[in-house]
């Protein structure tokens, strides 16, 4: 997945929840912080725009990375960190899936029949 389908993505669909939202949606560039400027990108949002993202792409996304945050810090990412740390997302849990044991299906239970 190339940097600039998820770019695309990203915005697509943070245009998207802000009009679902009844919000002005600002010009979205590189340098734009949905969490400082976009009205009403908080904690309960940005959940399901990265859920969305992860539908447009057609990938399964964690939704519990905060990929609108800077990992382990308070500081808000760019678009263009944003779109960094969601192919950082997808890698890890592409990663995690692979690594996973595969299911094994239980074995079938069949009753004896004692005569």
């Amino acid at each position: 997945m190339d940097r600039n389908t998820v770019k695309a993505a990203l915005i697509s669909v943070l245009k998207e929840v802000q009009a679902l939202s009844g919000e002005v949606c600002p010009p979205i560039v590189d340098a734009t912080k949905p969490i400082d400027d976009l009205p009403k990108f908080d904690s309960k949002v940005w959940p399901v725009a990265f859920g969305l993202v992860g539908l447009k792409l057609g990938v399964d996304v964690p939704v519990d990375v905060n990929v609108f945050r800077q990992e382990h810090t308070k500081i808000p990412n760019t678009i263009e960190q944003t779109v960094t740390a969601i192919l950082k997302a997808i890698l890890a849990k592409a990663s995690a899936a692979a690594l996973a044991p595969a299911a094994v299906p239980a074995p079938a239970m069949t009753a004896e029949v004692v005569v």
